[in-house]
């Protein structure tokens, strides 16, 4: 369960900009919740903290009761590493790695052997339909494939909770209703899934929506 407890995340530059304001939140074990809101709303600031990317400024961050934010940096690593895996709207893939290696990499730095890596990367490719490209440069690739080979990289750290941001946004409308059934996939396999998205229609398809302006929840 993630649990926020009154967040508060003020950034310093020439001017001091609250990007959130005093955000309590909780998410249970098993949801699809897509969070929506405009440019500059909040929303990535929001599940990056949740993904331990950033840190809050205030307030209490509780993931499965363990308090995130009185973690070093050191600890709150080793915990988004055990627990959380992100799928990015750019695909956050190595162009020069091929999508293997993209897809391994999780497991690497997971100290998983060779040979059980090995069967894990390729059961997920074939699930997503691209064990063909396995041995492709990513940036030899399309948009779609690296868009499948980015979750494939979630599916085989086989983390608790998947944070999706903008997952659709640089694919065309089919590219992404594809994506969107391969979210509700992850969920239904008792993922937690937690998506940033602008688009409406594909909120709808998560079971809560949560909406955010000015950094402020809306309810």
């Amino acid at each position: 369960m993630i649990k926020l407890e009154n967040i508060t995340k003020i950034y310093s530059n020439n001017n001091e900009q609250k990007a959130l304001d005093d955000v309590s939140l909780q998410i249970n074990d098993g949801e699809f919740v897509a969070i929506m809101g405009e440019s500059g709303s909040g929303k990535s600031t929001l599940i990056n903290i949740i993904g331990m990317m950033d840190k809050e400024t205030a307030g209490t961050y509780l993931l499965d009761d363990v308090n995130i934010s009185e973690l070093n940096l050191s600890q709150r690593e080793k915990k988004r590493r055990e627990n959380i895996s992100f799928i990015f709207q750019q695909f956050a893939l190595v162009k020069r790695y091929t999508i293997y290696e993209n897809v391994e990499l999780p497991l690497i730095a997971k100290g998983v052997p060779s040979k059980k890596r090995k069967v894990k990367i390729m059961e997920a490719l074939k699930a997503l339909g691209i064990e063909d490209i396995a041995n492709k440069y990513a940036m030899n690739t399309s948009g779609g494939q690296q868009q499948r080979a980015a979750i494939a990289r979630a599916i085989v750290s086989d983390s608790k909770y998947i944070l999706a941001d903008e997952p659709t946004g640089a694919l065309d409308s089919n590219n992404g209703e594809e994506v969107m059934k391969l979210l509700e996939d992850l969920n239904k396999s008792g993922k937690t899934v937690i998506m940033v998205t602008h688009n409406e229609n594909l909120a709808k398809k998560a079971g809560r929506i949560i909406n955010i302006s000015d950094g402020k929840l809306r309810f």
